[in-house]
């Protein structure tokens, strides 16, 4: 069942990121093709503004008949194909004016270089035009393209309405991006964020990893702090410890009803500052201390000391108190064990109390014998004086 759960949640993450990868894959097409149509339109806006319409106009009179001989076209041409130059950076395939006539789109010039593969001669009928270009005739309105293909390949464009000072339409400027190069674009990104998806998934593994088995620590942390605490509590010894800065660490039940305070009042505070305990003897030495200040010192060990004081119910109580030291990792703890000897200390004076009344006791018999002989002396003398 454990198992299953470790990798339900690995599909879990897994289909998380997968899906916010799809998610990312879609925004990226997309930005790039907003970033494209941004471009596409600010090149058409700085070719509509050089480009004097009414040139168009005039050339597209000329139309379908030979147009490379008109000074206007020369113009139109030079000024396409400067265009073209200057925007190639921005990944711009071609820039073109088109002209309708007799419902036919014809090419007036384009910024391909003669001699080009691509190359389209002056005057050339486009005759598979996409429909956003139509509709740019018919409608006075700029569009722009999802992929599309024609005669001379596969691209993504933008057109745009070329309107003289009347108001009138006369062409269409067209903006190409070539749909190889759109794409390479996209790809490159897309295997960038590959790239970063797969890292992102890793750092996110690792860190399910990390906080998995750091949850699963802490658990058996808190199982073994509770079996720890479950043993303690059990005992009927006051355990208390200290770490070497003198400070409670750990303080169970029977320490709570001996001192009456609980182990969240007194974590973190000293010994000496809550609880003070004089008229102590050194049962090994038999030495009597005036009082404990009980802080981190070696020199407690394998001492045991005897006193007596008021537990919680201020009821007098004798105590035996132990020491050790306890080494955890670079840790040094001392131990103090309190262990209630009262009952055995009021054995001790029973029996005290015993021996000295059969003490009296027999003081008494023997002072009774003693009359009893004086007595009997008494008599054997009277007995001989009558004689």
């Amino acid at each position: 069942m454990k198992k299953i759960k470790h990798y339900l949640w690995q599909l879990i993450i897994l289909a998380i990121l997968a899906t916010i990868g799809v998610v990312v894959f879609l925004f990226i097409e997309n930005r790039i093709y907003q970033n494209f149509n941004s471009d596409m339109e600010w090149v058409s806006s700085v070719s509509l503004t050089a480009i004097n319409p009414d040139r168009i106009k005039r050339i597209s009179t000329l139309l379908p008949g030979d147009i490379t001989s008109n000074d206007d076209f020369n113009f139109v041409k030079d000024q396409i194909l400067s265009f073209g130059k200057l925007f190639e950076n921005k990944g711009i395939d071609s820039i073109y004016v088109l002209s309708q006539k007799d419902n036919q789109v014809y090419f007036i010039t384009e910024s391909t270089p003669k001699g080009q593969p691509l190359y389209v001669l002056p005057g050339k009928l486009y005759e598979k035009p996409p429909l956003e270009a139509l509709d740019v005739f018919s409608k006075n309105l700029p569009l722009s393209t999802a992929k599309y293909s024609d005669e001379y390949g596969t691209y993504i464009s933008r057109f745009s309405p070329m309107v003289n000072s009347q108001g009138e339409q006369v062409g269409v400027l067209g903006v190409d991006v070539d749909y190889s190069y759109y794409q390479q674009q996209v790809d490159q990104a897309k295997i960038i964020f590959i790239i970063i998806w797969f890292l992102v998934y890793a750092f996110v593994m690792l860190c399910f990893y990390y906080f998995r088995n750091l949850y699963r620590i802490r658990s058996e942390s808190l199982k073994n702090e509770k079996k720890i605490m479950a043993i303690s509590n059990a005992i009927n010894d006051g355990l208390v410890v200290i770490d070497s800065d003198s400070q409670i660490v750990f303080w169970n039940k029977t320490s709570e009803t001996i001192f009456g305070f609980s182990f969240q009042d007194v974590l973190g505070a000293k010994f000496s500052d809550l609880i003070k305990i004089n008229k102590l003897i050194n049962l090994k030495t038999g030495e009597a201390i005036p009082k404990l200040n009980l802080v981190f010192d070696n020199r407690f060990i394998d001492s045991v000391l005897e006193l007596n004081l008021l537990d919680a119910k201020k009821t007098k109580k004798y105590y035996e108190l132990s020491f050790t030291i306890a080494d955890i990792d670079d840790d040094q703890y001392l131990v103090c064990v309190f262990h209630d000897i009262s009952k055995h200390k009021e054995e001790q004076v029973t029996l005290e109390q015993q021996k000295n009344e059969l003490g009296q006791l027999n003081s008494l018999m023997i002072g009774r014998e003693l009359k009893m002989i004086e007595l009997k002396k008494s008599i054997s003398d009277l007995k001989s004086k009558k004689k």
